[in-house]
């Protein structure tokens, strides 16, 4: 290493050495994923020897990741409880001998609650395999029970993740709509700083507002929507798929995003009409007060993903066919909607999948080149983009730190990216990414 090298790579690791952390998208359970499954398979081994309490204990090893506190575990000799957090949620689990007993209180109520809700709770006990609702005097909870002869490893690591994710799905969602409830055991959550807060609405707005303004001079007409029909599909994806990720909101503005998403995909509706909606709920998503939007912002610690890893021909099937799809766009003419296309694709793969750590953390680097603004107003002090051309030393700085932390130098090929243009780096960053997916199956 070159002496100017050395010096640089010493300043640009100085400058990010600002203990700014900033959390993008959502918790994709490593645990269960990608780490070690010793913990995984003793468990199993355990509960068939019939120690059952050894054999919970070591499930709940398992599920803790080592970056977060999200599981807090007291073992005694006859009697193992734990609190187990998912986003706003807190989990609250007791195991003996003979039975489990776990709940979570999604809100709390005063005096009643609507014969609507009651009616709602009460069909969505038989969409659930595990835990249902129950109320008590003072709030409305989620439970699971049994005896623990019948209650594999397998089935309670089912039960706690449908109990988790419904609870931490619902209460801000029930807190929304009734005013007379309210939160409860929410200690855990850290609120974030009015800076980022600030941050995060002002690019809230300047999203939506410019993805609107794409989609209006797209469709001016009848004609123009049916013609333009799949780019102005694009642009409004990739803004939910943006908003997602970069602002990683909670509570309502994340159920509504994801409202959006199911509906487009789920929809019998043409895609013109599928667009109107989409454009409808942008646009009252930028009716919402800063106030509003704020409820949202917040961090919490997770214990489950809501999405699941998928086979990896089908991650690289998508990503080289939305990629060429792109290249049409520069090859016709329209090289301006490249950059919509690429936020789709990484936005589509951290929305709906489970990526493994070190392709996360690959794509995160795109998401950076695309949004250098974002990030600087946000505090972080290392450019990636100086006068419109991309700093091609800042950049592989963080990308071989990726690199060296996975330990995936040589499979992914640093020198084969070409910095001349963003269009042409986004390329040739992807080629290689796919790649070297490729290549590891």
């Amino acid at each position: 290493m070159s002496f100017i090298t050395r010096f640089f790579s010493s300043l640009l690791s100085r400058r990010e050495k600002s203990g700014l952390r900033i959390e993008l998208g959502k918790y994709l359970e490593q645990s269960l994923t990608h780490f070690d499954r010793e913990k995984w398979n003793n468990s199993i081994e355990l509960y068939t020897q019939g120690n059952y309490l050894e054999a919970y204990y070591s499930l709940l090893q398992f599920l803790k990741d080592p970056n977060l506190d999200n599981i807090i575990i007291n073992k005694q000799n006859h009697l193992l409880e734990f609190e187990l957090f998912q986003g706003s949620k807190k989990v609250i689990g007791r195991i003996t001998e003979n039975e489990i007993s776990i709940f979570s209180d999604v809100v709390g109520y005063k005096d009643h609650i609507p014969n609507e809700l009651l009616e709602v709770l009460l069909q969505e006990n038989y969409k659930f395999r595990y835990a249902w609702f129950v109320l008590t005097p003072q709030t409305i909870r989620m439970v699971f029970n049994g005896p623990v002869s019948l209650i594999q490893p397998k089935v309670l690591y089912e039960a706690l993740k449908e109990l988790s994710i419904t609870a931490d799905s619902y209460d801000d969602v029930l807190i929304e709509k009734y005013e007379d409830f309210t939160p409860i055991n929410t200690q855990h959550i850290v609120q974030l700083s009015d800076k980022e807060v600030n941050t995060k609405i002002k690019y809230f707005r300047l999203w939506i507002k410019s993805a609107l303004n794409t989609c209006e001079k797209l469709g001016r007409d009848k004609r123009q929507k049916e013609v333009n029909k799949g780019t102005i599909s694009y642009v409004l994806l990739s803004t939910v798929y943006k908003l997602f990720y970069l602002l990683a909101p909670e509570g309502v503005l994340l159920d509504h995003l994801r409202r959006l998403d199911a509906f487009y995909w789920s929809s019998e509706l043409d895609v013109v009409n599928k667009n109107e909606y989409l454009i409808s709920s942008l646009s009252e998503l930028l009716s919402w007060t800063d106030q509003i939007i704020s409820k949202s912002l917040y961090k919490v610690i997770s214990t489950f993903s809501t999405v699941h890893s998928v086979e990896t021909h089908k991650l690289i099937d998508f990503m080289s066919t939305e990629l060429e799809a792109a290249k049409q766009y520069v090859i016709q003419g329209y090289g301006e909607f490249f950059h919509v296309l690429v936020e789709y694709i990484i936005g589509y793969v951290n929305f709906h999948i489970a990526l493994k750590p070190e392709y996360k953390e690959l794509l995160d680097i795109l998401w950076r080149v695309y949004n250098d603004n974002f990030f600087l107003d946000l505090g972080f002090s290392v450019r990636y983009i100086t006068r419109g051309k991309l700093n091609s030393f800042v950049i592989e700085y963080r990308l071989n730190k990726v690199l060296d932390k996975h330990k995936l130098r040589g499979k992914f090929k640093v020198s084969k990216l070409d910095y001349s243009s963003l269009i042409k780096f986004s390329q040739s960053f992807l080629n290689e990414f796919i790649n070297m997916v490729s290549n590891e199956q």
